[in-house]
């Protein structure tokens, strides 16, 4: 009886783990031939630590952190230059008083000055980005504790159900015994 409370309690828990994202069953049974018996602590743990939307869920708080270095980062001087009218495709124009009369050349740098904080105000939406995604991940994981722990309650419930239903059985059984030996010793009626 011992190991069929064990099996269910091991086969709940598998179930709740299962529910929370870890895949599957297989990875309980992988490591031990028999039922596993963990505690609420580990069946948390290992739900956090194997929860594949949770993961990914992790990797946006370092893409968000990766937009802050972005949105702190001045502009870059740009160095435009171009050239118009060469005789590219008639060579026998080209010479030093076609290049000095007719064809143009353009050289500039630019550079963009931001005005009104605007750098910062871009810093301060990364960052207000990536507080909003740290939460959603804590938020996230509180959800999960609370699914597994909630599963792992239920299954403890039906252990103890289950144990008090056999410790009944037993009693009754043991009750139907005593009645029994009593009426072929002839102490009560075939009624009673």
């Amino acid at each position: 009886m011992n190991a069929k409370r064990v099996w269910l309690s091991s086969f709940a828990i598998a179930i709740a783990l299962g529910a929370a994202g870890l895949g599957g069953v297989e990875t309980l049974g992988a490591q031990t031939q028999g039922p596993v018996r963990i505690t609420l602590d580990e069946a948390i743990q290992m739900a956090l630590t194997h929860n594949h939307n949770l993961l990914a869920a992790r990797t946006t708080i370092q893409e968000n952190q990766a937009q802050e270095i972005t949105a702190n980062l001045r502009p870059d001087p740009v160095l435009l230059g171009d050239a118009q009218f060469l005789p590219i495709f008639q060579p026998s124009q080209f010479s030093s008083t076609y290049i000095d009369n007719t064809a143009q050349f353009d050289l500039g740098v630019s550079y963009l000055f931001e005005r009104g904080q605007k750098r910062q105000h871009r810093l301060a939406a990364a960052e207000d980005q990536t507080a909003v995604t740290r939460s959603t991940v804590a938020d996230n994981e509180r959800t999960i504790t609370f699914q597994v722990a909630s599963q792992y309650i239920s299954v403890q419930l039906a252990e103890s159900t289950l144990a008090l239903a056999q410790d009944d059985l037993k009693s009754f059984q043991d009750t139907l015994q005593i009645s029994e030996a009593r009426y072929k010793a002839g102490d009560i009626g075939e009624d009673d």
